[in-house]
């Protein structure tokens, strides 16, 4: 349970990312669209984090180099 929690360098590039996120939206004219524009990279990395910390993360693909090696014609 404890691998599911953030690491350090994780918390500090989403504190970086939701300050710089602050300051855009806070200076844009249409804090609607800014707000948006802003949380969507933050929610995608939080995608990826989560995505390599899964089971489904770690399933590695099987090489099928072996099979195409092997040849019915060769005598």
């Amino acid at each position: 349970m404890k691998r599911y929690f953030p690491h350090r360098v994780e918390l500090f590039v989403f504190l970086a990312m939701a300050v710089i996120s602050a300051v855009i939206v806070s200076l844009a004219a249409q804090r609607d669209v800014a707000l948006f524009a802003c949380t969507l990279p933050m929610f995608l990395v939080a995608a990826l984090l989560g995505f390599r910390r899964s089971e489904l993360g770690r399933v590695r693909a099987v090489d099928p180099a072996p099979a195409l090696a092997v040849s019915p014609l060769k005598d």
